[in-house]
């Protein structure tokens, strides 16, 4: 009645190895997938109601990374706003209303934020720059040295606190 002892080698051994293996492979690509638009969103939320606007600015990028809406560029805004940086918030306001459509309409309280946002640039210490492009038609992105480098615009009027600012364009051609 008793079992004979199992030998264990080196063919043993590879195998268990290789069953570890899957096991551990399957495991982590089930237990990491990458979170989608609205996950991103919500997490932003959470982060702007944690008051951690920085960390929620990153998440609404992510989202909008994965799906441009008007809804992300307006809760980047928003996000701007109250960490009173008003030349990206005025960007991305801007991009707000570009992008509302019907299906992606624009939320209740951005009145109030553009509303906040003109009241602050009129008596915060900046500027109002013109960037002009010639020839108009090109397809220039811009960029300020003080902003992240994903914050791009087309040519507009922005303003810039006191300072020494790089404003940065490219285009295809150009």
């Amino acid at each position: 009645g008793q079992r004979p002892a199992r030998r264990w080698d080196s063919s043993c051994y590879a195998r268990g190895v290789r069953v570890l293996a899957l096991v551990v492979l399957a495991f982590g690509s089930v237990a990491y997938a990458e979170p989608s638009a609205s996950e991103l969103q919500a997490e932003g939320e959470q982060l702007a109601k944690d008051s951690r606007f920085s960390e929620a600015i990153d998440k609404f990028k992510a989202a909008d990374k994965i799906q441009p809406t008007a809804s992300h560029a307006c809760l980047i805004a928003l996000a701007y706003t109250r960490r009173e940086l008003w030349p990206q918030a005025e960007i991305f306001l801007a991009r707000c209303h570009e992008r509302a459509t019907p299906q992606d309409p624009l939320p209740d309280w951005v009145p109030v934020a553009e509303q906040q946002i003109q009241e602050r640039l009129a008596t915060a210490n900046a500027a109002p720059v013109t960037i002009d492009v010639t020839p108009p038609d090109a397809k220039v992105a811009l960029t300020v040295s003080s902003f992240a480098p994903d914050e791009t615009f087309a040519p507009r009027t922005i303003h810039l606190p006191p300072g020494h600012h790089v404003i940065i364009a490219t285009a295809e051609g150009y």
